[in-house]
């Protein structure tokens, strides 16, 4: 019975070999560079989930990001598409809009990229020296001027006109889901998960804040726009409001499912959480729940509001954006997103 085990056991590896030694053949073959600006083909071919949406400063147009490997503007009010950005490489986990609205960084897994809106234009790749850190979060800072980025185990502040490097923050074992500046400017959250949520200071790196209670990874970490709350989501649908100064809780919901994303509204009186399925709005001062919203999708990865609050828009595992009117929280428009080719509905 040893014998017949250690057999298969060789069999087993052999055969797992030969299809690494494929695999790797094949790679070289297409001229696949392993990690860097000169991206392998994408692992996720035929994955159509919208992973982020974020709409401009001026609420003119919406940006999605997606696994067909593209960023995509939309016009509003009729949501046509004005121009797809980033073609080929790796698909978007994040996107992000600068506050003067004439940039876009996409988080790509092993490279964040900045993108020139009106022209199309790739302006820089940041790619962490060529080490795969899973980058799927970035954040502009309020005045436009650095870029935040969470990596495997800490955070990359970069300049947002060249994409350099201005310092990196270790942040422990584990990814950095998401990154919020504070509206000051002057710190940073972030998203790990392992447990916790941090708070540091961008100028120097200095951790200032920490919360380590949470039994489940944090997915989000954000700012209210008043910069005296922070909102904290878990993977196993926890949410919690704190109190900045002292990080004491006011509030704790059990949402049900995994946090996928969270945004204040522009007035900082409601909270939109991503779900698997659906999307529940909270009165932030109370944690009473305000409405939930089901788009009949799949998951829900992305949230944004409209700088005016009066729209919501919503990115889903199917590939389609749904926009949701904030005063009677209906729903107004739906359309395909990603694939970027396919027409809208």
């Amino acid at each position: 019975m040893a014998r017949g085990r250690r057999t298969t056991c060789r069999g087993w590896f052999r055969a797992r070999t030969a299809r690494a030694m494929t695999c790797a053949v094949l790679a070289a073959a297409a001229g696949c560079a392993a990690f860097g600006p000169s991206y392998p083909a994408a692992p996720y071919i035929g994955e159509m989930q919208v992973t982020g949406v974020s709409f401009s400063p001026d609420g003119e147009w919406l940006v999605s990001g997606g696994r067909d490997r593209k960023a995509v503007t939309w016009r509003r009010p009729d949501w046509k598409p004005l121009k797809a950005y980033g073609e080929g490489g790796w698909p978007v986990y994040g996107v992000a809009v600068s506050p003067s609205g004439d940039c876009i960084t996409l988080a790509r897994s092993i490279a964040v990229e900045a993108w020139d809106v009106r022209e199309g234009r790739k302006l820089w790749t940041y790619s962490d020296n060529g080490q795969n850190r899973y980058m799927q979060a970035t954040a502009y800072s309020p005045d436009g001027g650095s870029i935040a980025v969470g990596l495997w185990n800490r955070i990359a502040i970069l300049d947002a006109r060249s994409g350099e490097a201005r310092r990196e923050i270790d942040m422990g074992p584990g990814l950095v889901h998401s990154v919020s500046w504070s509206p000051c400017g002057k710190y940073v959250g972030a998203a790990s998960d392992v447990g916790s949520a941090y708070l540091t200071e961008a100028g120097s790196g200095e951790r200032v804040k920490s919360l380590s209670e949470h039994a489940g990874a944090v997915s989000r970490v954000v700012f209210s726009p008043d910069g005296e709350s922070l909102a904290i989501g878990l993977t196993d649908g926890t949410v919690g409001m704190y109190r900045y100064g002292k990080m004491e809780r006011t509030w704790q919901v059990e949402a049900g499912s995994s946090v996928k994303d969270m945004k204040f509204s522009p007035g900082g009186d409601l909270l939109a959480a991503a779900h698997d399925g659906r999307i529940s709005v909270f009165d932030t001062g109370t944690g009473k729940k305000h409405c939930e919203l089901d788009p009949g999708d799949g998951r829900v990865y992305g949230v944004s509001f409209s700088p005016d609050g009066g729209l919501l828009a919503s990115g889903h595992e199917g590939g389609t954006i749904a926009v949701w009117e904030t005063r009677r929280w209906r729903k107004v428009k739906r359309f395909r997103a990603c694939p970027f080719e396919a027409a809208a509905e």
